[in-house]
């Protein structure tokens, strides 16, 4: 490979290496920051990692509440039960709970408190009247917006997840922090869904006023069951697997032996309505749109790698400078290559028409004629020099363009015997190559 080929494919590459490397720096401190619920460390109130949640328990005892810690949500509902409506149920990995389990949520102590920490598609498990909206691919830290009931922190990193209503309920949901925490009552039971997991991990604790924001969500009742789960628990065993009150009339069994509360909620229908029915958009929100987040800045990015790929083939920007030839070319060299490019262009109408416009300038100056005479001048000249010749003369310095290569080199073989003829000197055309 010559040099010039190798400089050619460089200047073709290197615009995309700063755009490669931006997005492999962005995929990588994406993927560092991410968390993984999966982790035994993940938001557990024993852990002092820097995804744990032992500072966010030490805070919450601070003001005065009971923290008790279970694995697996049967124990927890079991508990609630026995503590009574003054209770809150954290549940830092909504996707872990079985999904028997999230359907009978709503059997804890009415006045009871769940908060789900970023639910994705089981938040429709847990409380059919909500649903996601949409995912950001990093979390935005937001203001709480107008008369936002549910804390009195300011801005916090909470919208990465949002949050709309799928169908009416007896009560209407509450969002605040442009969607990104959601409240809803559901048959007597409270529903907070949080859109990220930011303000509960230990290394975001201290960050914007996230702090104050969680402690002001797991503090509303003196007790606090945190559920501590990192994997998908098994189904609820055969028999009476949640120590709960007997249903009530009409109540339908669940697998287990669990039973779920008559839903009252006028116009939601069964928790068991289909997955497939069409929600309604929440009054106040934009239904999701229907492109990923990434798609964006990815024709961001390649815009920016045209605009430098342009860069990196445009010789100069702007109007056209004169400039010195770096050597001193001849002529005939000259001559030459512009015949080449016409031979390859197939360009033969301006390839006569140079030999055309250089014979009548020499003819115009043979003849006592000046350069720029017209058609007319230059003919009656030739007709007083070459009588009879007129026509044939006039079609050779003005006529059509040649149909061949053959015409082509005829014409300029007639064209180099006239100007001969007229001016009496013999035309020096080098050395043919």
């Amino acid at each position: 490979m010559t040099p010039a080929k190798k400089r050619r494919r460089l200047r073709l590459v290197l615009p995309f290496v700063p755009v490669v490397a931006v997005v492999a720096v962005a995929l990588t401190a994406h993927a560092f920051e991410q968390t993984d619920p999966a982790e035994a460390g993940y938001l557990a109130p024993t852990s002092p990692a820097a995804q744990g949640g032992r500072d966010l328990a030490e805070l919450l005892r601070g003001r005065g509440v009971t923290i008790l810690t279970d694995t697996r949500t049967g124990d927890a509902l079991a508990r609630m039960d026995r503590l009574g409506s003054d209770v809150t149920l954290f549940v830092p990995a909504p996707r872990f709970v079985h999904p028997d389990y999230r359907e009978v949520v709503d059997l804890a102590p009415k006045g009871a408190t769940v908060v789900l920490v970023e639910p994705g598609s089981e938040l429709r498990d847990f409380v059919p009247p909500l649903g996601v909206a949409d995912r950001r691919w990093a979390t935005a830290v937001t203001g709480p917006g107008p008369g936002c009931p549910l804390t009195s922190a300011t801005p916090a990193a909470v919208a990465r997840t949002r949050y709309l209503k799928l169908k009416d309920s007896l009560n209407e949901p509450v969002f605040c922090y442009e969607q990104g925490l959601a409240r809803l009552e559901y048959n007597g039971v409270e529903f907070i869904a949080v859109g990220s997991d930011d303000p509960f991990r230990a290394d975001r604790l201290a960050e914007h006023d996230n702090s104050r924001f969680a402690a002001d969500l797991l503090s509303r009742h003196r007790t606090l069951i945190w559920l501590d789960l990192h994997a998908l628990e098994n189904p609820p065993p055969p028999g009476p697997s949640v120590a709960l009150p007997p249903p009530s009339p009409g109540a339908s069994p669940r697998p287990g032996g669990v039973y779920e509360r008559p839903n009252t909620e006028p116009g939601a229908g069964s928790d068991d309505d289909s997955d497939d029915s069409p929600p309604q958009s929440s009054d106040r929100f934009t239904p999701p749109s229907p492109f990923p987040d990434w798609l964006f800045w990815t024709v961001v990015l390649l815009l920016v790698a045209g605009v430098l790929l342009a860069l990196a083939r445009g010789r100069r920007l702007g109007a056209p400078v004169v400039e010195p030839l770096p050597v001193e070319v001849r002529g005939a060299e000259t001559a030459l290559g512009r015949a080449r490019l016409y031979l390859r262009a197939r360009a033969r109408g301006p390839a006569l028409e140079v030999l055309r416009a250089n014979a009548r300038t020499r003819l115009a100056g043979a003849l006592g004629l000046p350069a720029a005479a017209d058609r007319q001048q230059l003919g009656a000249a030739l007709e007083a020099r070459l009588p009879g010749r007129r026509a044939e003369l006039d079609d050779l310095l003005y006529g059509p363009e040649p149909s061949s290569e053959g015409e082509l080199h005829a014409r300029a073989t007639e064209l180099k015997t006239l100007v001969e003829t007229v001016t009496g000197a013999r035309i020096n055309e080098g050395v043919h190559r």
